[in-house]
């Protein structure tokens, strides 16, 4: 329930992706199916005023399990909101879930940008940091698998203030890579690809997802990337100091189903980026 199926016969897999929440039951055990799983959280959005970029959220790569007969519920995790005012702090994106206590996946949602006062937050992957202020941790990499699940976890910390450049805020954190450490920083880190062979059909399969948020600079813009995998960008303005070529006012929101995390602005009249929503896939051998 709540789910897609695409094509499940040409390549000999059952492939059913969650956008939304719902469960899936199997009837059967799943030992000997090749089950994968995809999961990410959702990402962290970017926030305004000197700011970091959200990081996206943490993912998971299930390659076996030996999960026997029943119903598997499955979350997806809501996209860190919008600051919603200038100076602001934006939210942490939710986690996603799969399969029923105590034997829970959890792909942890990414943790907001941080701005001029506050630090970023830490998530499945950490936000950028903005002015003279801390990035975030990533906490997916540490997380262990419960129950019969085996497989690895993926997410990494968004990028630091440097000190010099004073105003160069950092990018989020993706789940393939970190933000850049070293100038410019602000680009978000990139995310990691889900694999063809495994999840044929799908939207997303052989692309990236669960790219990190752009970053923001007070007088030195375009260079604020997304990180690719559907981060959002972040905006440098144009607020009386520089103009930003890539935005006017706004950075721009992670994609939905992607995890990635929202852009951080400058912008003293504008809004951070959002991040975009979690993602479920499940695939598995119907031979």
């Amino acid at each position: 329930s709540g789910a897609t199926i695409f094509d499940i016969t040409s390549n000999g897999r059952a492939v059913i992706q969650f956008n939304t929440p719902g469960s899936i039951t199997f009837t059967e055990s799943m030992s000997s199916k090749d089950l994968r799983i995809i999961l990410i959280g959702g990402g962290g959005s970017g926030a305004t005023g000197n700011a970091g970029g959200g990081g996206a959220g943490g993912m998971i790569e299930v390659t076996a399990s030996t999960i026997g007969p029943g119903t598997y519920p499955v979350s997806i995790g809501a996209p860190g909101p919008h600051p919603g005012a200038t100076g602001t702090k934006g939210g942490d994106g939710g986690n996603s879930e799969f399969g029923p206590a105590p034997a829970r996946l959890t792909a942890y949602g990414g943790g907001a940008g941080g701005r001029d006062s506050e630090n970023a937050s830490g998530g499945g992957s950490g936000g950028g940091a903005g002015y003279n202020v801390s990035a975030g941790s990533a906490s997916q990499p540490s997380f262990s698998f419960p129950g019969v699940y085996t497989g690895t976890n993926y997410g990494n910390a968004g990028a630091p203030h440097p000190g010099s450049p004073t105003y160069a805020c950092g990018g989020g954190g993706g789940a393939g890579g970190g933000a850049p450490a070293g100038p410019p920083r602000r680009p978000g880190g990139i995310g990691r690809t889900v694999p063809s062979p495994n999840f044929p059909g799908v939207p997303f399969s052989g692309q990236l997802i669960g790219g990190g948020g752009g970053g923001s600079h007070r007088s030195s813009p375009g260079q604020d990337t997304a990180g690719p995998g559907g981060g959002g960008q972040g905006c440098s303005c144009n607020d009386g100091v520089a103009t930003d070529p890539a935005c006017d006012n706004n950075a721009m929101d992670g994609t939905a189903n992607t995890g990635g995390g929202g852009g951080g602005s400058r912008c003293t009249n504008g809004d951070s980026g959002q991040g975009g929503s979690g993602l479920c896939i499940v695939s598995y051998s119907l031979s």
